[in-house]
């Protein structure tokens, strides 16, 4: 069955159904359901994978829902997630990258240093690799790019090769 994720600060919904009659009435066709009672921290601190749908809660959670369980695949970072300033948690940006072979699922976040939890937040990549699956509960691991401190990162296509771009705020 094919559906739609939208996520409030509040809940998740799932939209349903096939939109077929369009008119000034209305969509006839559709229905929402509540999936989650976690929603996400901003627009785009959500994304879809090939594992499943990924998001940031306003609580700095990230949750997996792989179709049958939401699980917390951010719990080995979770230290460094509280230390996400409040005024960011909206700038919050998730991608699915699977270029060059990759199964990546990044997040862009001003956070403090895992080193240094204390210290001042700076804009970080949180990397979730698929491909290092240590069990059934945690389906990949997480690693930084250091040498990085983009804002928001996304496909760009020259001309039959892709390569993932990072940008900032300047």
């Amino acid at each position: 069955s094919n559906f739609l994720i939208v996520h409030t600060m509040q809940a998740g919904y799932a939209v349903v159904g096939t939109a077929g009659i369009l008119d000034d009435l209305g969509t006839r066709g559709l229905s929402s359901q509540k999936v989650f009672t976690e929603g996400a921290a901003g627009a785009w601190a959500g994304c879809s994978t090939p594992f499943g749908w990924a998001w940031m809660t306003p609580g700095r959670k990230v949750n997996l829902w792989d179709g049958s369980q939401v699980l917390n695949v951010g719990d080995a970072i979770q230290a460094q997630l509280n230390t996400i300033p409040a005024a960011d948690l909206e700038s919050v940006q998730m991608f699915w990258w699977d270029g060059n072979g990759r199964k990546w699922m990044t997040v862009c976040l001003a956070a403090c240093d895992p080193d240094d939890l204390s210290g001042t937040a700076t804009n970080r990549i949180l990397i979730y690799d698929f491909d290092l699956a240590s069990e059934p509960n945690n389906p990949g691991e997480w690693f930084e790019w250091t040498d990085h401190e983009y804002t928001f990162v996304g496909d760009y296509f020259d001309g039959s090769h892709r390569f993932l771009l990072g940008g900032g705020e300047d």
